[in-house]
């Protein structure tokens, strides 16, 4: 850099630098061309292509893939900021980790129409677990659920 860089060497790159921008320019009309900054915590590309990894590994083989698939979706909502949408593919996600939980601590298979009816099958099921001094399934669950439902869902 302790050289004088020759005024004609200026010219040519500032004749190629316009002539990539309209290149440029010419190319990103043909497709769709997103620039989206990163996430606070999250890596873009994986929250478009594959948010589930941001699971922890050991709980993967639990998660049913519906609700996989719906953690996917949320991730690709988020990254695209869209919130409400993202919001609701993570409500779905987790009803469908509900249904599996239920199935699990019930040993049997029910659909219900809204969280309400689940929380209360919970707690029912905790009140028994509590008269069999089993300490699952946790009144805990059905609490959260409880609170998720009245304070993030309902709403």
């Amino acid at each position: 850099m302790d050289q004088d860089f020759p005024t004609w060497s200026l010219y040519t790159l500032r004749a190629k630098l316009d002539e990539f921008r309209h290149v440029l320019s010419a190319e990103c009309r043909k497709s769709e061309t997103y620039f989206i900054e990163k996430k606070v915590g999250f890596d873009v590309p994986t929250l478009l292509h594959s948010a589930e990894e941001n699971l922890h590994g050991l709980i993967h083989p639990y998660v049913a893939d519906a609700a996989l698939a719906e953690i996917r979706e949320a991730g690709r909502c988020l990254a695209l900021e869209s919130f409400t949408a993202c919001g609701f593919h993570t409500l779905r996600g987790l009803e469908v980790v509900m249904a599996a939980y239920y199935k699990a601590v019930s040993g049997q298979e029910k659909g219900f129409r809204s969280w309400h009816d689940y929380v209360e099958a919970l707690e029912t099921l905790a009140a028994q677990a509590k008269e069999n001094n089993a300490s699952y399934p946790s009144p805990k669950v059905a609490s959260m659920l409880d609170r998720m439902r009245q304070l993030d869902r309902t709403p």
